[in-house]
């Protein structure tokens, strides 16, 4: 049996799938921006793109905020993991 790709899971299989995550990487993108290349960060989850919780943006200037970013994303699936948890727990 192959691997699961992310977008054939459920909400709830993905949540696990990153707040299990146990590494968080930061990569870089280039985007073209008035004629020149201009380096971003990015954070990463099992080495795909995660963005910031609230406003969606997933490329920094700074290694440091992408890191936090992918760190926050994990956070925010662990929380909503317990959250569910103990809904049906009730």
């Amino acid at each position: 049996m192959g691997k699961v790709k992310v977008s054939d899971m459920t909400f709830g299989e993905r949540l696990q799938y990153y707040a299990t995550a146990k590494r968080v990487t930061v990569g870089t993108i280039h985007q073209l921006i008035d004629g020149d290349f201009k380096r971003f960060f990015v954070g990463k989850l099992r080495g795909r793109i995660v963005s910031r919780i609230g406003d969606g943006q997933y490329k920094f200037d700074t290694a440091e905020d992408a890191k936090l970013c992918a760190i926050g994303f994990r956070e925010h699936s662990q929380k909503l993991i317990a959250e569910t948890m103990q809904a049906l727990s009730i």
